[in-house]
């Protein structure tokens, strides 16, 4: 008995694979048939079906969905505007930077953020009632309007600081945060000299977003005195900042240094998505050549 079990076993085990070898091959064509079967049925019906305009053959929504990615991203890009950068020719007029024997001040880097805030909500612009340039004021700018680009904002005085790099020692200005920024070195509004107002474009309130968009012509206000400073657009010039020799980023700086004329310079940054130039403003008191 303990020889023969062994052989029982293995006669027991051989028989599902024996059955598998005769069965397989019949149990596959019935397969074949009633898939072949159904699909000829399947077809059939839906052939009648859209001969009676009962159904509709779509394309599947991943080929929709890919047709036309690629047109709308074309037409939603935004193109940068364009402006002509103007040469400076002569010092110290309301066209030209100024010329002074001061230290140059370049300008405090702007970091830009990996997702762009959305822009800020305005309130509407107040009226200003148009009139004489006032007298040279005795107290800081304390609200900045600009209609054409709808800016209504406050004005905080901004220090600044030394940074040697090099054989340079480098002044650096604050940037106010949700607020323009006047540089309490510059001229108060109205006194002879370079008033300068900063802000930033892409964070922290972006006050001056669309600097850039300011034409000649166009008017700014600033308060101070409890008094309207009316300006009025002379010049808007892009100057490179990034990837520039220092001596010209130095050279970009004289138009914030003081000046012997009674003029306003904004400056921001552009464009809104990387930042390499500078945006300068130059305006005159309204009524002034």
């Amino acid at each position: 008995m303990g020889e023969l079990a062994p052989l029982v076993v293995r006669q027991r085990s051989a028989s599902p694979a024996l059955w598998a070898a005769t069965l397989g091959p019949l149990v596959a064509a019935v397969t074949v048939f009633s898939l072949l079967t159904w699909q000829t049925l399947r077809g059939e019906a839906l052939t009648q079906l859209e001969a009676a305009g009962l159904v509709e053959t779509v394309a599947p929504p991943q080929a929709l969905a890919s047709a036309g990615t690629a047109d709308v991203a074309q037409e939603n890009r935004p193109e940068p505007p364009r402006a002509e950068v103007a040469a400076p020719d002569s010092p110290d007029e309301p066209g030209q930077p100024p010329s002074s024997g001061a230290t140059p001040a370049p300008f405090v880097p702007v970091r830009v953020p990996e997702t762009p805030a959305p822009a800020p909500t305005l309130e509407p612009t107040p009226v200003v009632t148009p009139g004489p340039f006032p007298p040279a004021a005795t107290t800081p700018p304390t609200q900045i309007l600009i209609p054409a680009i709808q800016v209504d904002a406050p004005v905080v005085s901004v220090g600044f600081y030394y940074v040697r790099e090099g054989p340079y020692l480098v002044r650096y200005y604050e940037v106010a945060e949700y607020a323009a920024g006047w540089h309490e070195d510059s001229a108060l509004p109205g006194a002879p000299g370079n008033t300068v107002i900063a802000g930033h474009n892409n964070v922290k309130g972006e006050v001056f977003r669309d600097l850039y968009k300011l034409e000649p012509g166009d008017m700014v206000y600033l308060n101070a005195d409890g008094r309207w400073y009316p300006y009025r657009v002379v010049q808007k010039l892009l100057l490179r900042e990034v990837g520039v020799p220092p001596e010209q980023q130095f050279e970009n700086a004289r138009w914030i240094a003081p000046t012997n004329d009674v003029r306003l310079t904004l400056v921001s940054c552009w464009p809104y998505e990387t930042n390499t130039h500078r945006v300068i403003v130059v305006a005159v008191p309204d009524g002034t050549q």
